[in-house]
């Protein structure tokens, strides 16, 4: 089956389009990427978080997901646990 053309075309974006989508204004710039050691303790902050999630959302998602650098053991990163969700829609 392939995939709707809304979600797999690759949109451009003005300066000022990124600017007013980004939360709490502008996206930093000139800011160093901070690159740490791996913390085993990632895996359980992504756990607290996703539990978090699935209470607020009570039942509305189908899976929440560890991924990006994180999620991989051993592995230095930055010290930003991202997420993935997913729910299931009625195309009916």
């Amino acid at each position: 089956m392939p995939f709707p053309p809304e979600i797999t075309q690759r949109l451009r974006s003005t300066p000022e389009q990124m600017a007013a989508a980004w939360v709490g204004g502008s996206p930093p710039k000139g800011e160093p990427v901070v690159v740490v050691p791996y913390d085993p303790c990632w895996p359980r902050m992504f756990d607290e978080q996703a539990d978090a999630i699935r209470r607020a959302l009570a039942g509305r998602m189908i899976t929440i997901e560890h991924v990006g650098s994180t999620a991989v053991p051993g592995l230095a990163a930055k010290p930003i646990i991202d997420e993935i969700y997913g729910r299931a829609f009625d195309h009916a």
